[in-house]
């Protein structure tokens, strides 16, 4: 069963990006970009003014490179900044370290990193050395150096 007859039919009360899905499943495209008119991998563009739904006619059918050009204004760019500016400053503050091995800083990919390479990380381990005992030829306990 689908459409208006599921279950879990929610009609327009759906988020940004199940209106993307059910576009994408029912909304066959022709891979002719509306704008340069080239043959080439397309995207729905919500139509300037319109929102999004279900209804086709308020999307067009662009190329990726048109849909950027077509969706980027200077208000689109400002919130772009502001999300970009509230996810690295507010919500992960990493701070520069300096690396425990050659003291270089660096910016860590996760709080808990140490060093600022694996070459550095490796560099730092204790090397596992095994020694043979002379007389019985039995392995001796494992020694760090």
């Amino acid at each position: 069963m689908q459409g208006e007859k599921h279950w879990n039919w929610k009609g327009d009360k759906i988020g940004y990006s199940q209106i993307h899905v059910w576009h994408n499943k029912y909304c066959k495209k022709s891979g002719v970009c509306s704008h340069c008119g080239e043959r080439k991998k397309t995207e729905w563009a919500l139509r300037k003014g319109k929102e999004h739904s279900r209804d086709i006619e308020n999307y067009i059918e662009l190329c990726c490179k048109c849909h950027v050009k077509y969706d980027k204004t200077e208000e689109w760019t400002k919130k772009c900044v502001e999300a970009l500016k509230k996810t690295y400053t507010h919500q992960n503050p990493i701070q520069p370290k300096k690396c425990e091995h050659c003291t270089v800083k660096f910016f860590p990919a996760k709080k808990q990193n140490r060093f600022c390479s694996t070459k550095c990380s490796a560099q730092a381990r204790p090397i596992a050395v095994r020694e043979r005992d002379l007389i019985t030829g039995r392995w001796l306990a494992l020694n760090k150096k």
